[in-house]
């Protein structure tokens, strides 16, 4: 890491558990825009959306535990 720049300092674990929630509600909703969950459930189950909730998910973790050493808890 580059010693010129600090560390993003949180409070405490519970911040982080705040930004990671945000984090996967405002992907959440974004998905809900673009791809809006079916309205009748009981048909034919959409095999798209599923797929692109786990890539989220997964981008999601791999962003926030390349974050990590940046970040300060107190």
């Amino acid at each position: 890491m580059d010693p010129h720049h600090r560390r993003i300092d949180l409070q405490s674990p519970a911040d982080l558990s705040y930004l990671h929630t945000n984090i996967k509600h405002s992907a959440q909703q974004k998905l809900d825009l673009a791809i809006p969950p079916s309205a009748n459930p009981a048909t034919e189950p959409d095999s798209f959306r599923p797929q692109v909730q786990k890539l989220i998910q997964e981008y999601i973790t791999q962003t926030l535990t390349l974050a990590l050493p940046s970040l300060a808890i107190n």
